[in-house]
């Protein structure tokens, strides 16, 4: 009959353990103390480093830590001030491209107001030059 069914796997082995331990009290409990043996044996190690409390190795960790914070701090704020300089440094530049553009098209204002000016002395001259000869005739 073995031969015709095979070797026992690890199913039918816990098939066989759940049937024993639900018909023993005592085989359910020793397999409760057994799961719960092994569950303090997996967490010993965090335990054992809560029961410890900080050690060198923590301190040194922890002082590591905020070194690189504080030094990161540092470089955010040297970068954020290179930025803010770099920034008032266009607008200072856009500010003084903007000034230049209103004092040329000031300059160029008074050029084209000077230029009616000697246009409209121009004219005048010619009107009393015109008037004058015009004077003369009737004398």
């Amino acid at each position: 009959m073995r031969a015709r069914h095979g070797s026992i796997g690890l199913l039918e082995r816990f098939a066989a353990l759940d049937e024993l331990t639900s018909a023993n009290a005592f085989l359910t409990a020793a397999t409760w103390f057994i799961r719960l043996f092994f569950i303090a044996i997996d967490c010993l190690p965090v335990l054992v480093k809560f029961i410890s409390g900080t050690s060198r190795y923590d301190q040194l960790v922890e002082l590591h830590s905020l070194t690189a914070q504080k030094v990161y701090g540092q470089s955010i704020r040297t970068m954020e001030g290179a930025l803010i300089a770099d920034l008032n440094g266009r607008r200072h530049r856009t500010d003084n491209d903007a000034d230049m553009a209103r004092s040329r098209t000031d300059h160029d204002r008074r050029v084209h107001e000077a230029q009616l000016d000697v246009d409209l002395d121009q004219q005048i001259t010619v009107l009393a030059e015109r008037l004058r000869g015009r004077q003369g005739s009737y004398t």
